[in-house]
């Protein structure tokens, strides 16, 4: 990896830590979700940083639409008796986005230049 290269994944991890800490700041976010999407903008570089986005927006709107279904109705009593899944159904609790911002940077890691970099050394 080049030292230009090193560079754009430094200012992706710095775009995403402003835009994390703007969405923490409107309270859209989490603190460790915002941390979280910065971190893992730094690894992914510049270069998948829209894919990355793209892919988290889907898949978080899937995890969200999913918990809303979910606590629609009461868990089984066997099912409500592990704590994750009773947190999961509690209406009052938020969305794990941390689950999303991991999924999405499995589904993009292949395209980036890290990634290929690796693949072949």
């Amino acid at each position: 990896m080049s030292l230009s290269a090193a560079g754009y994944h430094l200012l992706a991890g710095v775009a995403g830590l402003v835009v994390g800490m703007v969405f923490f700041g409107l309270g859209w976010v989490g603190g460790g979700d915002a941390k979280l999407f910065a971190a893992v903008a730094l690894w992914l570089g510049w270069g998948v940083l829209f894919e990355y986005a793209l892919a988290l927006s889907v898949l978080g709107g899937v995890l969200t639409f999913a918990l809303i279904a979910l606590r629609r109705f009461p868990l089984p009593e066997k099912a409500a008796a592990w704590f994750w899944l009773a947190r999961l159904a509690d209406p009052k609790a938020g969305i794990p986005y941390g689950v999303a911002l991991a999924a999405a940077a499995l589904l993009v890691l292949p395209d980036t230049e890290l990634f290929s970099t690796l693949a072949t050394h």
